[in-house]
């Protein structure tokens, strides 16, 4: 009885965790500014895989780039330890951190009503208006 009642809870747990998972969906069924801003910016990288989680789509690129958009296709964050392109950021983001951190790159990059929170390579988090000026950074 103990062993039924053990295995009733794992099942248990084992769907609520496939439930609480993104539901994979074809990169078509992304919206088409999604997919547009991926051919725009990564033209010769191909996407893995797309879930679709609570209105948001999460996209994982052949580099390891992990993109989250909106139900809208606008992005949310954009993730690669290793860097990526940036020149859809604000101007004076890109020229802050050239200047400023000339041998560190963006791992990390999330879009909010204030603004853009970007980590540096160096773990150095960067806090910018929604026009690009340096409002903040933290160590």
């Amino acid at each position: 009885m103990k062993r039924i009642s053990l295995l009733l809870c794992a099942i248990a747990f084992c769907a609520a965790a496939a439930m609480a998972a993104g539901r994979p969906v074809g990169v078509k069924q992304m919206p088409k500014t999604a997919q547009t801003f991926i051919n725009d910016y990564w033209p010769r990288v191909a996407v893995l895989h797309v879930e679709r989680e609570d209105g948001r789509y999460n996209a994982m690129l052949e580099d390891g780039t992990a993109i989250t958009f909106n139900r809208k296709g606008q992005w949310l964050s954009i993730d690669n330890e290793y860097g990526f392109p940036n020149h859809f950021l604000p101007e004076g983001i890109g020229d802050f951190i050239r200047r400023q951190y000339p041998d560190s790159y963006i791992a990390h990059v999330s879009r909010h009503a204030e603004g853009h929170t970007v980590v540096l390579n160096t773990g150095l988090e960067l806090h910018y208006d929604r026009y690009g000026h340096i409002q903040r950074v933290d160590d």
